[in-house]
């Protein structure tokens, strides 16, 4: 099949766990013998309308898009450049599949609608909730909902709370038109995002989890060193990706004295932008701010090694957080996760098998689920065989390829 891929950014400049899924889903592609191109965008308008380039995955193009920030929530229905651009694309390369990613703030939903005049096996992966709302889904209701165990009905006042006056009411009215009026079928990444994005009407959806490529474990002298670059020289907790609230960071900060309590020399490795952590690092203690380690952003190479350097990962976060890629890496890794309940953790983490699933916001609970497996190395480790071993069966690539292949003949 020629199948065209969708995304906004793309790696290794993109950040998030979007980048990384697409990459791996083309690279999956192309070892099935399919032709695969990636369509993405570039801010800088020095460089061109449109960038067409080759890897060993297959073809790349970049089209020229720079929607500020502010005005995405407007201009991500419709860009009318991106559409007149794909049209011209699509009509030299007439793909048989139109798979599409992320598009809420430079390509726009309106490339659905350009795709559909080429073929009826039209795609979009949610990888978050932004089809139907304006920010991350952190609210207590939300949580209260989750506790209660049903999904969560967006309402106005949860959307002008979350961005004020960039709320725009016609937004997602416009996404569910496309959607209904090009035939896309939606793929959501876990059950807890189905769930959510059919409680609030989107409709015609499928889950098909994300996955990791099979990987061997690094070498322990690698890791080592990497222990040693950092100064790991205690039972080490890695929190890894974007560092936010809503993620859990202050969730993990607000437990750390809890946990140094039980575990004097624990160490907590951050691995994420700094700039985006010294808000948090701001109101710590001085004995929390002497455990804390930082690595700045890590690539794909050197993720690896910092699952290695640690004994536990945590994913804490307190939004609607709907796969978390941290949770597989982590598994395969062959570490335990303390994970949350908010979101698709529940759904990868096997409580009390592969790592403790917990309510971040029940700090005591939080740190003491932490604590415990630093004290108990020989459970920790049983948790992370059994996590590695669950990857390898739930969660290959492979798997993940062949659902997809499936779909996409079925339409």
């Amino acid at each position: 099949m020629n199948i065209a891929l969708l995304n906004d950014e793309m790696l290794p400049a993109g950040l998030g766990g979007a980048p990384v899924v697409v990459d791996r889903l083309r690279r999956g592609f192309v070892a099935r013998g399919h032709i695969v191109t990636l369509i993405t965008t570039h801010q800088e308008e020095s460089r061109g309308s449109i960038i067409r380039s080759q890897d060993d995955a297959g073809s790349i193009i970049s089209i020229y898009s720079n929607v500020p920030h502010r005005d995405r929530h407007r201009r991500c229905v419709r860009n009318p450049f991106v559409m007149k651009v794909l049209k011209e694309i699509w009509t030299e390369d007439k793909p048989d599949v139109v798979h599409a990613h992320n598009l809420h703030t430079n390509l726009s939903y309106g490339a659905l609608t350009i795709a559909r005049k080429f073929t009826d096996k039209v795609f979009l992966t949610a990888h978050d909730t932004f089809l139907v709302t304006f920010a991350r889904v952190n609210s207590e209701a939300y949580r209260r909902a989750t506790r209660a165990g049903h999904p969560y009905r967006m309402r106005v006042i949860d959307h002008v709370k979350a961005v004020g006056r960039r709320y725009w009411p016609f937004r997602n009215a416009g996404i569910k038109k496309t959607l209904r009026s090009t035939g896309t079928r939606v793929i959501a990444v876990s059950r807890a995002l189905e769930d959510f994005l059919r409680a609030n009407r989107i409709q015609h959806t499928v889950v098909i989890p994300n996955c990791v490529p099979d990987r061997s474990l690094p070498d322990g002298t690698a890791v080592e060193a990497f222990r040693e670059k950092y100064r790991l020289d205690g039972p080490t907790i890695l929190f890894a990706g974007r560092i936010s609230r809503d993620k859990g960071i202050d969730a993990l900060l607000a437990a750390a004295p809890d946990i140094l309590a039980q575990v004097p020399n624990a160490r907590f490795l951050i691995a994420g932008e700094e700039k985006r952590l010294q808000p948090s690092l701001a109101g710590i203690s001085a004995q929390v701010r002497a455990a804390v380690r930082t690595t700045g952003w890590l690539d794909q190479e050197e993720m690896p090694l910092a699952y290695g350097a640690a004994d536990v990962v945590t994913t804490p976060s307190i939004c609607l957080d709907s796969f978390n890629l941290t949770n597989i890496e982590a598994m395969q890794a062959g570490k335990p996760v303390v994970g949350t309940i908010f979101g698709g953790t529940a759904e990868i983490v096997k409580d009390s098998v592969t790592g403790i699933l917990v309510d971040p916001t029940d700090t005591r609970s939080y740190a003491s689920a932490l604590a415990e497996l630093l004290r108990d190395p020989a459970r920790a480790k049983k948790m992370g065989e059994a996590g590695r071993a669950r990857v390898h069966d739930q969660f290959s690539l492979e798997k993940q390829i062949s659902a997809h292949e499936t779909l996409y003949r079925s339409k």
